[in-house]
């Protein structure tokens, strides 16, 4: 397989799209140890160096990861926050760390419901062919994310 192609490579690549960058440590657990806090940090430092890094970049979260959500927002930048419908049932205050939310596209109409209710963005994942997609925009998803977009058909 080819290398992993680093951010510091990628991004010149591309330098007029919004990026969705997400911290995996953090972004999905409670509680991160304390080198991974660092390791955030040193990241959210370096997108600090970006020009234009408040409207290129989204941080995006888990909900277990909100912390990391509010961190990131205490820096400026936008965040999408993704859950799972069961998660809404027991704890759906953290969706106010989110500029973006993200309902699974199989999540019932109930889930999606809640997170347009927030009157936020509501960008569902992981979308995988044209029939998810669809799913996820009947229900009201205003986009959605998807890493192969060939995937997608017309």
């Amino acid at each position: 397989p080819p290398p992993l192609l680093r951010l510091t490579d990628a991004l010149p690549l591309a330098p007029d799209r919004v990026t969705f960058t997400e911290h995996k440590a953090t972004g999905s657990s409670a509680s991160p140890s304390a080198p991974d806090l660092a390791s955030e940090a040193a990241l959210l430092d370096y997108l600090d160096t970006i020009p234009g890094a408040r409207e290129r970049f989204v941080w995006k979260v888990f909900k277990a990861g909100a912390g990391s959500a509010q961190r990131a927002r205490a820096r400026g930048f936008k965040t999408w926050v993704i859950y799972y419908a069961d998660e809404l049932a027991t704890e759906p205050t953290y969706l106010a760390d989110a500029d973006l939310v993200g309902p699974v596209y199989n999540d019932t109409q109930a889930a999606f419901s809640i997170a347009i209710a927030t009157g936020k963005p509501v960008l569902s994942h992981i979308i995988t062919n044209a029939a998810q997609r669809d799913l996820a925009l009947g229900k009201g998803a205003d986009g959605f994310m998807n890493s192969n977009v060939t995937l997608l058909g017309p």
